[in-house]
């Protein structure tokens, strides 16, 4: 329904839905892609790429329908990628969703080998906390053992271990284009990076996918690598097909001090990304607080909104990072911006759970402003039931007893929601307990439409009128009874009656807090 425009004023995006969907153990839908916007259809060579840049959004989506063993040409699979490329996160969640630690690439490096001999203890922890096989040898005969012994006996040395800068897995259109002053950046390799530029190499060519050496040595955080390019003059804020520029590659990265060089060097701090984001949102999502206070003293706007309208501190609240928020504050960002639909910075935190955040956010906002549908922070906060953030939300002044454009107020939302807990600290906070929404439903109701016994049992307790009647000359016990009678009828009308939004217009089902329907009038009234 999101995605054919049905729901467009929804709360929830669509790859939302799919989460709850999967939450709930049924099966993904399939994801619907819009030519028009240039998608292309998903493959494992996508996948791979994606792995390899660190695109961990992307990852996720392209693994709804690609295999997640997919291997390159020399035999690599997304994890190995991950591992090489040095994107933990991007690792984490492959090996969270079962990719296979004991595959070999055709050198027969399995995922812990690469870990061993990329001396990365947070690699190492996480392909052993899975029971990687530790004893696989690869073809030369060597384990991660002797790679990590090798590794540790090199540092006690002194002395450096390098990799060679021949790597075989430079092959194939997943790497197309792709240079030796390139896979010289990437590794890091400056003494062969110089000896590139010194034979005329073009500084500032690009691979199929667009990006040029000094993207490749900032986004693995080579520093000395991103120095000598930069001391070569290769322009700096170069796009790749993407709309990514080395900056941004960086901060996605969490390669801070690549990034502080290129920003020392010119990179502009204003640039946008892929998708209209601003870099400082990109350095808020993956990166820390000193990489955004660097950003905002070389000029970046803290208000600069992404093609959804949504603000780097919206961002952030919606992450919970509150030493960002208190960054942006500081810097100027506005607590009062709002995006397409609406909504502020402390709505994003509430509808996210985010207590560090509501706590930073909520002493200098308008704690009861609320979206085109009438949600305010509060509102949102009981829909989706996030218990820690609803009592701080009350103490810092949320209203409970405003209401949704639908009539619907926090009671009647937490009665549809069955949040049960939450109905005497809303009672306390003065909520309407027999207020009524646009059908004239009142929480009891709810209560009894969404089968929420609790809910009920602390409503009555506070006095709810079990008397009221709502547009269909229905009370609460009427409503109560009619689905006691007909909870044995076939198989559709049953789901229908269990369903919290109750039997009525699909239109409201997309709606934050949902207008609770007409149940049918009974023959019998």
């Amino acid at each position: 329904m999101l995605e054919s425009g049905e729901c467009t004023k929804s709360s929830r995006n669509a790859d939302e839905w799919r989460a709850a969907a999967r939450a709930a153990g049924f099966a993904p839908p399939a994801v619907l892609t819009d030519q028009s916007d240039g998608a292309a259809a998903a493959t494992a060579e996508n996948l791979l790429r994606a792995t390899r840049a660190g695109d961990l959004a992307l990852v996720r989506r392209l693994l709804e329908s690609q295999p997640i063993d997919a291997a390159d040409e020399y035999g690599r699979t997304p994890v190995m990628l991950a591992i090489e490329a040095g994107h933990l996160d991007v690792a984490r969640e492959l090996v969270g969703r079962g990719a296979s630690l004991a595959k070999a690439d055709r050198s027969g490096d399995t995922p812990l080998l690469l870990a061993a001999r990329s001396g990365k203890k947070e690699f190492l922890s996480l392909l052993l906390d899975r029971e990687a096989p530790v004893n696989a040898a690869n073809g030369s005969g060597t384990t991660p053992l002797m790679l990590a012994a090798r590794a540790d006996l090199a540092r006690r040395l002194g002395v450096e271990v390098r990799r060679s800068t021949a790597d075989p897995s430079r092959t194939g259109t997943l790497h197309a284009g792709q240079t030796k002053l390139m896979i010289a950046a990437e590794n890091g390799d400056v003494a062969a990076l110089r000896q590139r530029l010194a034979a005329g190499d073009n500084r500032n060519a690009t691979d199929a996918q667009g990006m040029t050496a000094l993207a490749f040595a900032a986004r693995a955080g080579k520093v000395p690598a991103v120095e000598a390019l930069l001391a070569a003059g290769v322009t700096v804020d170069v796009r790749d097909s993407a709309g990514w520029t080395a900056l941004g590659l960086a901060l996605r990265s969490g390669q801070v001090d690549a990034a502080r060089r290129l920003v020392r060097n010119g990179a502009d701090a204003h640039t946008r990304q892929a998708d209209g984001k601003p870099v400082l949102m990109v350095a808020i999502e993956s990166a820390s607080a000193d990489a955004i206070g660097m950003l905002v003293d070389a000029g970046a706007d803290p208000d600069m909104k992404d093609n959804s309208g949504v603000t780097p501190l919206m961002t952030a609240a919606a992450a919970n990072k509150a030493d960002a928020i208190k960054v942006l504050l500081a810097a100027g960002a506005r607590p009062d911006g709002t995006d397409k639909h609406g909504r502020t910075p402390l709505w994003h935190a509430a509808s996210q759970g985010a207590s560090l955040a509501v706590a930073a956010l909520a002493p200098g906002s308008a704690v009861n402003a609320a979206d085109e549908e009438g949600n305010t922070p509060l509102i949102v906060a009981v829909t989706r039931g996030h218990r820690t953030v609803v009592e701080p939300l009350l103490k810092a002044g949320a209203d409970a007893r405003v209401k949704t454009r639908n009539g619907n107020s926090v009671l009647h939302v937490a009665a549809a929601s069955r949040e049960a807990a939450l109905i005497p600290l809303l009672i306390a906070a003065r909520a309407p307990i027999d207020g009524v929404n646009t059908h004239g439903d009142t929480a009891l109701m709810l209560s009894v439409k969404s089968r929420c016994l609790p809910c009920a049992k602390n409503l009555l307790s506070a006095h709810a009128s079990a008397r009221v009647r709502n547009a269909d000359g229905l009370t609460a016990l009427d409503i109560a009874r009619y689905r006691a009678t007909h909870q044995g009828r076939g198989a559709d009308q049953s789901a229908r009656l269990r369903s919290p939004a109750g039997v009525g217009g699909a239109a409201h089902h997309c709606r934050l807090s949902p207008v609770i329907n007409r149940a049918p009038r009974s023959k019998t009234r």
